[in-house]
């Protein structure tokens, strides 16, 4: 998607991936495609590395995507890295990496379910987003403090500290959600003029 989204704006990513399928698939697509492991050094040479402008870690395995990510700040530290994370623990473990852009990657998706869960039991569209965006908000700030914690290797503060975070978003969202109850305006920019 990442790739196909890049050549639909002009750019044209070269494209490392080990599976016979992906590659010929890409190849069909238009793409400079490397098949091989995106972690072997002299593939990444071949592919262009050097004079890469960004380079993008969608691997299927968390600790392999890491070693890259640490490998390619090693040999290349001026190159941008966007890498798709698992879960937030790998979302750490990427921005200590030293990636650019770490996205975890449910989250986005999870968020857009939960707006339309929220849609679909008489949130309107406003507020099922505004909640949503707070949330995201919330889990980035966490993920920032148990990163901060973690380097600080106390995991009893850090759970102290992530449940304290979690109960803290969960009052303030009540209290929000009550102030809306209370507040609602007569036409809300979902509801027909």
């Amino acid at each position: 998607i990442v790739a196909r989204t890049l050549l639909s704006a002009g750019i044209k990513p070269t494209v490392i991936d080990h599976d016979a399928d992906t590659v010929d698939s890409a190849r069909r697509f238009g793409f400079k495609v490397h098949f091989g492991d995106a972690t072997q050094p002299d593939l990444l040479h071949a592919a262009g590395v050097g004079q890469a402008r960004a380079f993008v870690i969608a691997i299927d395995d968390a600790a392999q995507a890491t070693r890259l990510a640490h490998e390619l700040h090693e040999s290349h530290p001026s190159l941008p890295i966007i890498a798709r994370a698992f879960d937030a623990v790998h979302e750490m473990d990427l921005v200590d990496a030293h990636v650019h852009h770490a996205q975890r990657e449910v989250l986005e998706s999870s968020l857009r379910s939960a707006r339309a869960t929220l849609e679909l039991l008489g949130f309107d569209r406003f507020h099922a987003r505004q909640l949503a965006d707070d949330f995201r908000r919330h889990t980035e700030g966490a993920v920032r403090q148990a990163r901060l914690a973690r380097q600080q290797d106390n995991r009893d503060d850090l759970i102290k500290r992530m449940r304290e975070a979690r109960e803290e978003f969960e009052r303030q969202m009540q209290e929000d959600l009550e102030r809306q109850r209370q507040h609602r305006p007569a036409r809300g920019w979902d509801q027909p003029g």
